[in-house]
């Protein structure tokens, strides 16, 4: 695949270790562990399929004292690789099969691209190499149902893509197939290691946060 050398995907995400430490899906730490590591894995599986060289921003880069100057300077890091514009994405949207090359071409033609998640927040932010990022980002009530309606006003011209699910809670995790199945195999290997080596165990909290409901079908 041609790659384009003039945008870069900003992967801004805490590594899997630290991630979990944060969001804590289940009550059980190894578990969470896995929750971590599996959606990072499946983030950037998804963007081998993106015509742009990756960089990854995980914590040992991330600097500032609030998220909006951590996010800047995520940004100003790759542009001064020589980037012309910078997509950035989390490690929590598990579906980035998008139309890579329409988004290239609108951001040529100077447009932010915003891609909203179905909470009020964004699972991508796309722009060109702006002086004021950190003023504008210093606007955004981060990490609130806010960020999409207060982005939208603070870049003008933007160009919208359509609305994903994000994975924040165990509630979502349960709603996506495909990554549910993925933790179910991991506990089944859990519980066969606890059977095999009583040593190693796992609580029944996490045990009984990890069944689906009652009326989830698992084909």
């Amino acid at each position: 695949m041609n790659r384009n050398t003039e945008i870069a995907i900003l992967l801004f995400s805490r590594s899997a270790g630290r991630e979990s430490n944060s969001k804590r899906w289940t009550q059980d730490q190894n578990v969470n562990a896995h929750i971590s590591k599996q959606l990072l894995s499946n983030t950037l599986e998804n963007l081998k399929n993106a015509p742009f060289p990756v960089v990854l921003v995980d914590e040992s880069l991330q600097f500032g004292n609030t998220f909006a100057e951590r996010l800047a300077n995520g940004f100003k890091h790759v542009f001064e690789k020589g980037f012309l514009q910078v997509i950035a994405v989390g490690n929590d949207c598990l579906d980035l099969n998008l139309d890579w090359k329409t988004i290239a071409a609108q951001l040529q033609m100077g447009k932010t691209i915003l891609g909203p998640d179905r909470r009020g927040g964004v699972y991508l932010i796309g722009i060109s190499n702006e002086s004021d990022i950190e003023e504008k980002f210093s606007r955004i009530s981060w990490k609130s149902n806010k960020v999409y309606d207060q982005l939208t006003k603070q870049f003008n011209n933007c160009y919208l893509l359509d609305s994903k699910q994000d994975i924040n809670t165990f509630e979502d995790i349960i709603k996506t197939k495909s990554l549910f199945q993925q933790i179910k195999r991991f506990l089944v290997n859990q519980f066969i290691e606890v059977i095999q080596n009583p040593i190693i165990s796992i609580t029944p909290n996490a045990l009984l946060q990890l069944r689906a409901p009652p009326s989830l079908t698992i084909v």
